[in-house]
């Protein structure tokens, strides 16, 4: 559930949300706004983003791997992002075969 949260001050709650103040370089709302599909939705984008950077995130204390571990790590972490571009590409694919049919029974 969505809720318009546009007469909250900072750091008022309603129902599970919170409004957050952030600063950030001038190029980044705009970004943010094309990224997330328009100005309603920015709020949630962020919020799936970090939950998903937080449940991926790595625990591996870097400092203290040797080369062959690095190595590894990155190439795992490569994988995810072949992985990721593909059901990209797919996803891709199934919009538009889904345009093409609204295209046809026009």
């Amino acid at each position: 559930m969505i809720v318009d949260q546009s007469d909250l001050q900072d750091g008022e709650v309603s129902s599970n949300l919170m409004r957050m103040s952030l600063n950030v370089p001038l190029d980044v709302p705009e970004k943010l706004r094309e990224l997330a599909g328009g100005k309603p939705k920015m709020g949630l984008w962020l919020t799936d983003l970090i939950r998903q950077m937080y449940d991926n995130r790595i625990t591996v204390d870097v400092k203290r791997m040797d080369v062959e571990g690095l190595r590894l790590l990155v190439m795992g972490l490569a994988g995810q992002v072949q992985s990721l571009q593909g059901e990209m590409t797919r996803t891709q694919s199934q919009l538009a075969a889904l345009i093409a049919q609204g295209q046809e029974k026009k």
